[in-house]
């Protein structure tokens, strides 16, 4: 039962494979694949059929009987199916190929067509492509499915998506223009848009390039056409051969794209060319200043080929010329044209560009610029030739009327009275001065001989006889009187000159009025008459002096008093006739002054000719005579028995006051009220001046007086009191007081004594006690400093070795660069400490002010009271001087300090820095300031100001305002003498009340000395391997110091004493070239080290190392070659050293 249903389904599974197998053949459109499923098939039915005849053991079965029929009858169907599909297969192949055939027609037509296709659906997206010509568009390889616009350019974007929605809309093909960019260059493109259906749309794209290039071609021809009858019109129109050929240039350097044109004009030499106009954007002048030759140019061959030449290889042409001063560049192309009229050559234009050649059509426009030229140089030639032939006429015939214009203004307008007269002295023209001086108009004297008008009868035969010379043709000059037209006579000056006048023989009369010559001449006679009476009858002795002290005059009393005639003293000098021996000096210093200007006044002594000698008045002036050169006078009076008159006054008042004055103590004579009545010299000597006024200058004595007799005491003995002075100062006074009576009237008798002295010298021996105390401070400080330096010379040295190490880190830099700066700080600090020890050493240098003054204002706001506010004004300033750091620092600081002191409840410190140079327009702030370049350093403060008593001793030694124990009286003296030593000098302003204002004037330095020392500052010195004993107790800066020398390139050998520096200097003195040594050590110093090396090498150069600096009177004791002080930089020890070696 079991095989029954397997073979039941056998058949099934069979029958339906076949059904299966019939529908695949009938689809099949393969040709190869319907013969192979065909085979199949009759091979099933074979097997089927030989199984039929060989049946299993189930073969006799009706089951397999039926499963066989079925099997067989499956197997016939599909023959019988591929048999039906053969035919349609075989007929549908046919027709594919023709399609083929007739895709590869259409595909043949495609490829022909240079257009490019696309096929996008309704949201713009690729569906097929084709796009054979445009290799180089985005067409080459659009990918299906891409968007449309992202295959046209980004400017094309609107003009596309109008025209797909308008293909969509209206059923209409819409065109669009854009251009593409491409390695070739910009090319164009036209886009045709055609609605394929309902959402399909079909672009063709066209390369449109050479379309474009063809209308932009026609477009330049129609531009240069135009361009070429606007030149011609213009030209055409101008007359100037300038503006002709600078049109024609522009126009032939805009049409030709050209890089530079140029016009030129052949020489009448017809071998040089010169340039007349130029266009070029950088080398105009260069061109334009350049001449060129017809022999050895490419114009010059155009010129003699007289046609224009093309040279497009015009870098690599021999035969050109390069112009001076431009640059040859290696792809420039040159067209030269000639200028050709008549077969003459006038000149030539050339016109070069830089890269794209040349065209013939470019030659063909070069040519008619050059024909437009040749023809506007022909037109203006011509042009130019009767314009100047009418300008030359129009010139003379201008010149002619202004020459006559020019005369008839100056004959008219001239100062001078003129008349031009025919042979009878008749006026033809006269001139306004004429009228003006006489009184007659032209129409009053016409026909009127002047002889007659003018002349006083008595002189009519004068003046027809001069009217007859000038008829001889000669030229008459003479002075006379002549009438006005009112009858009153004017003295004149005549000048007569023969002339022709309207083709008649005339004369040319000049008449000056001369009157009031004539009356100041009279006057200046008259004024010599009367000086001629003064100088003869005056009662004062007169000389007059020429040619230095020569006497060229004396007048009636000069003889009387001196006993000299006039004969005597002519000729001779004052000097050897009038002076004395001992008065010669006093008499030149007179001399002088007068010959520069001044009047001098005084009274002296002059010997009279018999040898006595007269006390005289002497007043000398100085006189400038008309020829400029310098003389003078002298007026004495004798005054000898006045001078005798005063002497016995004086001698009698000397007697009656000997007594009185003789006295060394003050004395003074008072009344019952305490009122001076008279005091001696001594009282004079110490209050300024005597008498009644006296009173207010010695009230401290007189009120101390005043005060003891209010008690009831009459008398006193040495009671002290202090006195003002007249000159500001004030004294200390020792009074003793004693009563008399004289006339029935009670007096007083006082007499004090100045203990000032004794008081100062006091004061002075507390001063030095206190100075001793400093002293000792300051030589600890000075210890001290000391030590610092040996620390910051370590500090600096290693800080140093860091900064110059190429291997540090940049940012490690900057840190080591802030520890050398603050070394540097603290060296300045300890040079504070030894200036303050008085161990500093002046040592000027060159000083930017402005930098050192910054840092000294940070020293002030770390020192002065907080209620001092510095205001420092030192930005805008440049000024450098050459001085001593240390010495102008505490000047500086002893001013402010003295302004801080003004100012007890706090203010402003100003301090400025300015510079002037003398002389200037205004006067010089301090009188005494010769001129030159000068720095000013003023400190102002806000205090209670000076009086012009306390003014007056400012600079003196020990003077002081302050009360006791507040100040010294040596600071302002102190900064007088560093100022003087520095050759400055000091200015103060100040009022009562309103502050002081000192200023510190130094020498500006010159800019050498600045640009020397701001260039050496940082200078590094470098060694050659010379061996150096350095000797160091310190072992920081040891080691500091050796790394430092080694690091400049020398070989170094230590000791730490002097013991030991002796030890390696006898091991290895012959390789040792120098000694550097620090000046204080244990168990010997320098000063003994020196000496022994002297005694083994006398050769030795030895530098010393200190923190104490060395004069040069130390360096020559020693024998050093120099010295550096600590703490030292890299710079200074390297320039030390080397100075050192090379015996500097």
């Amino acid at each position: 039962m079991g095989n029954y249903l397997v073979l039941g389904l056998s058949l099934a599974l069979q029958a339906y494979g076949a059904a299966v197998i019939l529908r695949l053949v009938r689809r099949l459109q393969s040709r190869t694949l319907a013969w192979v499923v065909g085979i199949a098939a009759l091979l099933l039915v074979a097997r089927r059929v030989a199984l039929f005849w060989q049946p299993p053991a189930l073969s006799s079965s009706p089951i397999w009987v039926l499963h066989e029929l079925l099997e067989l009858a499956a197997s016939l169907l599909v023959v019988a199916g591929i048999a039906w599909a053969t035919p349609h297969i075989i007929a549908t192949k046919g027709s594919r190929k023709e399609l083929q055939q007739s895709r590869d027609e259409t595909q043949a037509v495609l490829d022909s067509i240079p257009d490019a296709l696309l096929s996008i659906d309704g949201q713009g997206k690729v569906v097929n492509y084709r796009a054979p010509r445009l290799a180089a568009s985005p067409f080459e390889r659009p990918l299906p499915g891409q968007h449309v616009q992202e295959l046209f350019p980004s400017a094309a974007h609107g003009q596309l998506q109008r025209a797909l929605q308008q293909a969509l809309l209206n059923e209409e093909p819409q065109t669009i223009e854009y251009t593409m960019p491409s390695a070739g260059g910009a090319r164009h493109l036209e886009a045709r848009v055609t609605a394929a259906g309902a959402d399909r749309l079909l672009i063709v794209v066209r390369d449109v390039t050479n379309r474009e290039t063809d209308r932009q071609a026609l477009r330049t021809q129609a531009e240069r056409q135009e361009r070429l009858l606007a030149t011609a019109r213009q030209l055409a129109g101008s007359l100037d051969v300038h503006e002709v050929l600078a049109r024609i240039a522009a126009e032939a350097h805009s049409l030709l794209h050209a890089h530079g044109s140029t016009i030129y004009l052949l020489a009448a030499d017809g071998q040089t060319m010169f340039p007349v106009v130029a266009i070029d954007p950088n080398y105009e002048a260069e061109v334009m200043a350049s001449s060129i030759r017809v022999d050895s140019s490419f114009t010059g061959l155009a010129v003699r080929a007289k046609s224009g030449l093309i040279f497009n290889d015009a870098a690599h042409n021999s035969a050109g010329h390069q112009i001076p001063g431009t640059p040859v560049e290696q792809e420039e192309r040159i067209i030269a044209v000639p200028f050709v009229a008549e077969d003459r050559v006038l000149g030539a234009i050339c016109v070069d560009r830089i890269g794209t050649i040349f065209t013939s059509e470019d030659l063909s426009l070069a040519e008619a610029f050059a024909a437009y030229a040749t023809a506007a140089l022909k037109n203006a030639a011509m042009y130019q030739e009767l314009q100047k032939e009418m300008q030359e006429r129009q010139a003379a015939e201008e010149a002619l009327r202004a020459e006559k214009t020019y005369f008839q203004q100056l004959f008219d307008n001239s100062p001078e009275a003129i008349a031009i007269v025919d042979t009878d002295s008749r006026p033809l023209r006269v001139n306004n001065a004429f009228t003006a001086l006489f009184g007659y108009r032209q129409p009053d004297i016409e026909g009127v001989s002047l002889d007659d008008a003018l002349v006083p009868s008595e002189l009519r035969e004068e003046a027809r006889a001069a009217t007859r010379q000038t008829l001889e043709r000669r030229v008459l000059s003479f002075e006379s009187v002549r009438l006005r037209r009112d009858g009153t006579p004017v003295q004149v000056s005549i000048l007569a000159t023969p002339v022709e006048f309207e083709h008649i023989q005339a004369s040319y009369v000049i008449y000056r009025d001369i009157t009031e010559r004539r009356r100041t001449e009279t006057a200046l006679d008259l004024e010599r008459l009367y000086f001629e009476q003064l100088f003869t009858n005056t009662p004062e002795a007169i000389v007059l002096m020429e040619d230095g002290a020569r006497i060229v005059r004396v007048n009636r009393e000069y003889t009387r008093l001196f006993g000299y005639t006039s004969e005597e003293s002519v000729g001779g000098t004052i000097m050897t006739l009038l002076v004395p021996e001992d008065r010669r000096a006093e008499a030149q210093v007179v001399r002088e002054r007068v010959y520069r200007g001044e009047t001098v006044m005084l009274e002296t002594v002059r010997r009279r000719k018999d040898g006595t000698m007269i006390d005289v008045s002497l007043i000398a002036t100085p006189i400038r005579l008309p020829d400029g050169t310098l003389a003078h006078y002298s007026i004495y009076r004798d005054v000898t028995s006045r001078k005798r008159a005063e002497a016995a006054r004086r001698e009698s008042e000397e007697r009656f006051r000997i007594m009185f004055d003789g006295a060394h103590d003050l004395m003074a004579i008072l009344d019952d009220q305490m009122q001076l009545l008279w005091a001696n010299r001594s009282w004079q000597g110490v209050f300024g001046f005597a008498g009644p006024s006296q009173q207010s200058a010695a009230m401290g004595a007189i009120a101390e007086v005043r005060a003891r007799t209010g008690r009831g005491e009459r008398s006193f003995t040495n009671i002290e009191c202090v006195q003002p002075l007249a000159d500001g100062r004030v004294a200390h006074l020792e009074i003793t007081m004693r009563p008399f009576r004289a006339a029935g009237r009670p007096f007083f008798y006082l007499i004090a004594h100045d203990i000032t002295e004794r008081k100062r010298a006091l004061e002075v021996q507390e001063r030095l006690e206190r100075h001793e105390r400093l002293a000792a401070i300051g030589q600890l400080a000075a210890g001290v400093a000391h030590d610092f330096n040996n620390l910051l010379t370590g500090i600096i040295g290693f800080a140093e070795l860091l900064r110059h190490d190429p291997e540090l880190p940049e940012k490690m830099r900057e840190d080591v660069d802030s520890i050398s700066q603050e070394g540097r700080r603290g060296a300045a600090l300890i040079r504070q400490i030894l200036d303050f020890s008085r161990t500093s050493l002046s040592a000027p240098r060159p000083l930017d002010l402005r930098v050192w003054l910054e840092e000294l204002v940070r020293f002030w706001e770390r020192t002065l009271p907080e209620s001092v506010t510095i205001r420092a004004e030192l930005a805008a300033t440049e000024a450098t001087v050459v001085a001593d750091p240390m010495q102008l620092h505490r000047a500086l600081t002893n001013l402010a300090l003295n302004a801080s002191d003004a100012m007890p409840n706090g203010g402003p410190l100003t301090i400025r820095l300015s510079t002037l140079c003398i002389p200037t327009p205004d006067p010089a702030p301090i009188p005494e300031l010769p001129p030159g370049r000068w720095a000013g350093i003023a400190i102002s403060d806000a205090g209670q100001g000076m009086s012009p008593e306390v003014i007056a001793h400012l600079y003196e030694p020990f003077f002081t305002t302050k009360p006791l124990g507040r100040g010294t009286g040596l600071g302002l003296a102190q900064v007088y003498g560093i100022v003087r030593q520095h050759e400055g000098f000091v200015g103060v302003q100040t009022a009562v009340g309103q502050g002081s204002c000192f200023t510190i004037y130094l020498p500006a330095a010159p800019d050498a000395s600045h640009s020397a020392a701001a260039s050496g500052a940082e200078t590094i010195e470098r060694g050659d391997g010379e061996t150096i004993l350095l000797v160091e107790d310190e072992p920081v800066v040891l080691e500091a110091t050796l790394q430092l020398l080694a690091a400049l390139g020398y070989n170094v050998l230590t000791a730490r004493d002097g013991r030991e520096a002796l030890t390696v200097f006898d091991q290895h003195r012959a390789q040792i070239d120098l000694v550097i040594s620090d000046w204080v050590m244990p168990s010997m110093g320098a000063a003994e080290l020196c000496a022994l090396l002297r005694e083994r090498d006398p050769a030795v150069r030895v530098v010393i190392s200190t923190g104490y600096p060395l004069g040069e009177q130390d360096i020559v004791a020693q024998g050093l070659a120099g010295w550096v002080q600590k703490p030292f930089h890299m710079q200074d020890l390297s320039q030390t050293v080397r100075q050192a070696l090379s015996g500097r």
